[in-house]
């Protein structure tokens, strides 16, 4: 039984690599060691999650939830440590742009498009971060790249409404808020921007 408790530590906490690593690094009269190491290593290989992604995951949607956007990027950067994965990137990215730090934002999104070239959100998320650092003609490219890969995504045109008005394109920007609600017509966002580039062109 004691033995059985330390393979289900070993499994749980650590990576097949890490246990391979391990066994690897013995000496040859470690046999106690090697005796609980080697199953560990034998059921990790077929079942192994590594506890502290779900973990992080868990604390990412709740401080998330909570609009605690330091906590969340804590946990955000804890789970690119562990596995780097695209979404988890995306999650440090967001938890970025909400704490108003868009120059490391941008600079992740750059990284993320690489990985997830035909992953439209990512490509207007990118868009928006870029609007809000100034870089215009290079959100509006990132954008318009968004609605090549879905041209049904309301928020993308909602998107590219708003950059063409800050690039002083008003009339091809009301077009794109017009399509935004056409897509999504509960979009407050698409009619808030609507109504702005309206006003600037006097028609109140």
């Amino acid at each position: 039984k004691p033995l059985r408790l330390l393979v289900d530590f070993l499994r749980l906490w650590y990576s097949p690599a890490e246990l391979k690593e391990r066994l690897a690094t013995l000496p040859t009269d470690a046999g106690f060691e090697r005796e609980y190491t080697q199953p560990a290593l034998l059921i990790s290989e077929k079942e192994w999650k590594d506890p502290r992604v779900y973990e992080s995951c868990r604390i990412y949607l709740d401080a998330a939830k909570e609009n605690d956007y330091t906590r969340a990027l804590q946990a955000a950067e804890e789970l690119v440590a562990i596995r780097g994965q695209v979404w988890d990137l995306s999650a440090q990215a967001s938890c970025l742009t909400n704490l108003g730090r868009y120059d490391e934002a941008a600079a992740l999104y750059d990284r993320i498009v690489k990985m997830a070239p035909t992953h439209a959100p990512t490509w207007q998320q990118r868009a928006w971060t870029l609007f809000r650092v100034g870089k215009l003609e290079e959100a509006l490219e990132s954008c318009n790249r968004s609605i090549e890969l879905d041209n049904d995504r309301g928020r993308s045109w909602c998107c590219r409404g708003s950059i063409l008005a800050g690039l002083g394109q008003l009339d091809e920007a009301l077009a794109s808020c017009d399509t935004a609600i056409k897509l999504n017509d509960k979009d407050a966002l698409a009619w808030t921007s609507r109504g702005m580039i309206l006003a600037d062109l006097t028609r109140y």
